[in-house]
């Protein structure tokens, strides 16, 4: 296979801070048929090359006000956690992981955790370019496990008196939020995931990854 070409980097003075003679390939090629390339700079800073053009990648859990912890009660008035489109730069969408730590994980086709099978279902959406696509609706444990896409859940049974899955998709279609507008990734609370007596949710937290398109 032939070598990515050799990545330059700038600083915002315009002043070459680190060359990257023979950068390491990541995930092949994307949807553009372009080489993903990873370099570390000068700084410490790692940086995302596609095509030639530099990238900076972006992590953050999704947010309910100040809140990231989705384990709340969404029956009567549904709780939305998103996070927003960048005000500067389109973001690539990369990946989306889910931390889910319920007291006891049962899978069978009646719950969802420890809880019963959820009437209403937590919904996944991203919202590209103004128009918006569901990409799940978990209502029961087996809904995780079917949801997960590019990344395979890593579960951790009686966890300090609690079960955990991580899991989670990876946006292989090349999603992404456009900058300046009201592109979002959204999941939606429909239900209680508030404690139940011997039925509870510890955490339940999502986190995207993307990388600004500079």
């Amino acid at each position: 296979m032939a070598k990515s070409p050799a990545a330059i980097f700038y600083d915002s003075a315009g002043t070459e801070k680190a060359t990257g003679s023979n950068p390491v390939a990541v995930g092949g090629l994307d949807d553009q048929q372009q080489v993903r390339t990873l370099a570390t700079l000068s700084d410490g800073t790692v940086k995302v090359v596609v095509g030639g053009r530099q990238r900076d990648m972006v992590t953050g859990k999704l947010f309910n006000g100040t809140n990231f912890n989705m384990a709340v009660n969404g029956s009567a008035t549904p709780v939305n956690f998103q996070f927003q489109a960048l005000t500067d730069y389109n973001l690539l969408l990369s990946q989306l992981r889910f931390v889910f730590v319920p007291n006891v994980l049962k899978v069978d086709n009646l719950s969802f955790g420890a809880f019963l099978a959820l009437a209403n279902g937590v919904r996944v959406a991203v919202t590209e370019n103004g128009i918006e696509h569901v990409l799940g609706l978990l209502k029961q444990s087996e809904d995780i496990f079917a949801f997960s896409c590019g990344i395979d859940p890593i579960i951790e049974v009686n966890l300090t008196a609690n079960d955990m899955v991580v899991f989670g998709i990876n946006f292989a279609e090349g999603m992404k939020l456009y900058a300046g507008t009201a592109d979002k990734v959204e999941v939606r609370i429909q239900d209680n995931l508030t404690n139940q007596g011997a039925a509870y949710l510890r955490h339940f937290s999502a986190t995207l990854i993307g990388v600004k398109e500079i």
